[in-house]
C-alpha cells in the first residue's frame, strides 16, 4: 500500500511539474489559438487587452521596457519616473541612451504628457517637461500641411464694407516713419519677446493684402482717369495744330 501510495505521488509530481512552460521556438497566443507573433494578445472589442499593476499603493518606478535586456541596451521606455507619477498621472515616453526624440540626458523625458492641471486636461510636450499649451514643441516640425480653424468675425472681408474707414497713403506713411513697422503688425522686438501667432498674423497679413488691394483699384481709377485725360489734351493739341497750320495758309495768302 505505502508503495502504490509513494507510485502515486511520483507520477503526480512528474506530470504536474512545470506545466506552464513553453517550447523555446514558437508564437503564444492570449486570447486566439493562432496566435502570429512571439505574443499574440486578442482582447476583443472595448475589451482591457493588457494591465500591469503592482501591489504597491502608488506607481513607483514603474516601466514598461522595449528593447535589450540591461538598462544600457533599453531602446524606450514608458514610465512613471517616481512616486508623485500616481497623483500626478503623469505620461513619460523617454529614451534611455538620450538620442532620440529630442532628449538630452538620461533621466530627461523627450516626450511628456501631464494631466495634472487644474482644469483636468492634459498638455503634451515634445522636447520639453514643462509644456504651457495643449501641445508645446521645443524644436522644428516639418509637415505638409496645417489646419487652423478660425471664428467667421476673425476673417478680415469687413475690409470691403462700404463704412471702412481706409487708411491714407500718407496715414500710412507717416505711422511707418515712426514706428518703423506697419499698423497692426507686431513689432521685431514684440515677436522676439512673445513669439508669432501664426493664425492672428495670417489675419494681419491678409487684412494688409486686402487693404493693399483697395489703394491698387484706387490707383488704377487713378491711373484710367489720367489715361483718359491725356487722350483728351491729345486730341486737342491735334486741332489746335490743325488750327495753327489753318491760320499760318491763310497769312501766307494774304501777304501775296
Amino acid at each position: 500500500m505505502k508503495a502504490n501510495i509513494l507510485l502515486y505521488i511520483v507520477f503526480t509530481t512528474t506530470f504536474c511539474f512545470s506545466q506552464n512552460t513553453f517550447p523555446t521556438n514558437g508564437n503564444v497566443g492570449v486570447g486566439t489559438l493562432n496566435p502570429s507573433k512571439n505574443l499574440d494578445i486578442y482582447g476583443g472589442n472595448a475589451s482591457t487587452i493588457l494591465k500591469i499593476s503592482n501591489s504597491a499603493p502608488a506607481l513607483y518606478s514603474t516601466e514598461i521596457h522595449l528593447g535589450g535586456d540591461t538598462d544600457f541596451n533599453k531602446s524606450a521606455i514608458i514610465s512613471a519616473p517616481n512616486a508623485a507619477g500616481w497623483y500626478r498621472q503623469d505620461l513619460y515616453f523617454c529614451l534611455a541612451n538620450g538620442n532620440d526624440l529630442l532628449s538630452t540626458g538620461l533621466s530627461e523625458a523627450a516626450m511628456v504628457i501631464k494631466s495634472y492641471t487644474p482644469t483636468g486636461f492634459g498638455y503634451v510636450g515634445i522636447g520639453t517637461t514643462t509644456p504651457d499649451e495643449r501641445l508645446t514643441v521645443k524644436g522644428r516640425i516639418h509637415t505638409q500641411e496645417v489646419r487652423v480653424d478660425m471664428a467667421g468675425p476673425l476673417v478680415p472681408d469687413y475690409v470691403f464694407a462700404e463704412d471702412y474707414k481706409l487708411k491714407s497713403l500718407k496715414e500710412v506713411e507717416d505711422y511707418i516713419k515712426e514706428n518703423k513697422h506697419l499698423p497692426e503688425i507686431p513689432s521685431s522686438q514684440e515677436i522676439e519677446k512673445n513669439g508669432l501667432k501664426l493664425a492672428e498674423m495670417n489675419m494681419n497679413l491678409l487684412k494688409k493684402v486686402e487693404e493693399l488691394t483697395l489703394y491698387i483699384i484706387e490707383q488704377q481709377k487713378r491711373i484710367n482717369e489720367q489715361t483718359s485725360e491725356i487722350k483728351d489734351l491729345r486730341k486737342e493739341n491735334q486741332e489746335i495744330k490743325g488750327m495753327l497750320e489753318r491760320i499760318s495758309k491763310l497769312d501766307s495768302q494774304l501777304k501775296k
